[in-house]
């Protein structure tokens, strides 16, 4: 697969290794604050996050095609704007035989409330919060320099599998959550742009989002 993310790291061995071992210990960081008991800080995720992309962006010497910095993605909006609904597509599919499953073994579907009141705390953490933090970690930190140093489908599988356990670590390893992260890191590695992988998470959680506020509305507490 053919991708300018990390191009300007391929040619300089000392800093692509240097940046591969800062994506490490970066997203093992993270993990460390997401999943130990009491640990969970977003302003240190916050942190850490931004000192990431900071040292990533001047071991990449500013090279804003080879960081995904760009406004319009490779393809055209209109192509990514087609595509969203093949992705929304996936996704439903991958939901529908997760109830199956559910259903067909007896269990409760895990259906989360959320009652209007809370919608605009919940958009900031699900919708700008989250996607801000995890895209900078899971994409621009750790994709920049895996698609310098192992090529472009072996990061997109690398990042989605992170991402995945992540998520189980978070306690809400639904299927948009465990398949989500390899399609979104697919959109960075071909649309070259870091815009992409944040619209699509942030509008995937204002999906869920509004799920729930209609879960609230709709169905009983007993569902």
């Amino acid at each position: 697969m053919k991708t300018a993310i990390g191009s300007c790291l391929r040619s300089r061995p000392r800093n692509r290794a240097i940046a591969v071992s800062l994506a490490l210990t970066v997203t093992v960081l993270d993990f460390l604050i997401v999943g130990f008991p009491g640990a969970y800080d977003e302003e240190k995720r916050l942190v850490l996050a931004l000192v990431g992309c900071a040292a990533i962006v001047g071991l990449a010497d500013g090279d804003a095609q080879s960081l995904g910095l760009r406004f319009t993605p490779r393809q055209g909006w209109l192509w990514w704007t087609k595509s969203v609904f093949g992705l929304a597509l996936v996704i439903a599919i991958a939901l529908g035989l997760y109830a199956g499953v559910l259903i067909l073994f007896g269990q409760t579907l895990p259906i989360r409330r959320c009652p209007p009141a809370f919608f605009t705390s919940y958009f900031w953490q699900m919708c700008v919060l989250a996607p801000t933090m995890e895209e900078a970690i899971y994409r621009f930190i750790l994709c920049v320099p895996l698609a310098a140093a192992i090529g472009g489908w072996k990061t997109i599988f690398t990042s989605g599998a992170v991402f995945a356990v992540l998520h189980v670590v978070y306690g809400n390893p639904s299927p948009e959550n465990i398949f989500g992260g390899f399609l979104i890191a697919w959109a960075f590695v071909i649309s070259e742009s870091i815009l992409i992988p944040f619209l699509l998470h942030a509008g995937g959680n204002f999906i869920v989002l509004l799920s729930n506020v209609a879960a609230w509305h709709f169905l009983p507490p007993s569902i």
